[in-house]
């Protein structure tokens, strides 16, 4: 009943086997809805809200709770041993018990806060990084996260739409970057204005609107 599917230029420089009635389409983001204006006082009063101090670095990921694997979690496990001014918040539908479970001793000392409700926006602009969960990656979030300038630590993420330095192969990988991000104002400051970067790139209106012009009329 369909002539033609359409498949995001994301996707098809991934593996998936492009066949014959496939249509490539520039992956379409606007820095408007990854980022909507708030007003100038959000951070704080979210900060305060959550219970973060100014010295406090927070770091978010914003997911369907199935994706928070046990094999996630202990790599946050490992950097909240590791760092004492890390806190992270996990935001997301469904079934958090793995969390809950995993992490229940920072969960009572307030290091780490699981939230089912949620507004990205309000929450992101509040950290000062992401974690993206793995093996199952996150989505839009990942994004929105990156349009307010905060930078995201990956692992084994082949997504263009990532920053390749601060994407990891193991643990040790992992913990060295968020250091960095960490103590490292400098290196705070580039990954933030490159996360930002790296979404305006991926912004193609013109080949997009290009791209439906010459697929519609070859129907």
């Amino acid at each position: 009943w369909y002539d033609k599917i359409a498949i995001n230029d994301v996707l098809a420089n991934d593996k998936i086997k492009i066949e014959e009635n496939f249509i490539q389409f520039p992956f379409f983001t606007s820095e408007k809805i990854l980022n909507p204006p708030l007003d100038k006082n959000t951070r704080k009063q979210v900060r305060d809200n959550l219970g973060i101090k100014n010295e406090e670095f927070l770091v978010g990921s914003f997911n369907r709770m199935e994706k928070f694997s046990y094999e996630y979690l202990t790599t946050c496990e490992k950097l909240l041993k590791k760092f004492p001014r890390i806190k992270f918040i996990f935001a997301g539908p469904n079934d958090n018990s793995k969390i809950l479970e995993k992490l229940r001793i920072f969960i009572q000392s307030k290091r780490v806060i699981v939230l089912t409700e949620f507004d990205v926006h309000l929450l992101g602009i509040a950290c000062d990084a992401g974690f993206e969960t793995y093996p199952l990656f996150g989505g839009s979030s990942i994004l929105e996260l990156m349009a307010k300038n905060k930078p995201v630590i990956s692992v084994k993420n082949i997504n263009p739409q990532r920053d390749k330095e601060l994407d990891c192969s193991n643990d040790e990988e992992v913990i060295d970057k968020m250091g960095r991000l960490l103590n490292d104002e400098k290196f705070l400051l580039k990954k933030s204005t490159e996360a930002n970067s790296i979404i305006k790139k991926s912004i193609k209106d013109d080949e997009l609107h290009q791209a439906i012009q010459q697929n519609f009329y070859s129907i």
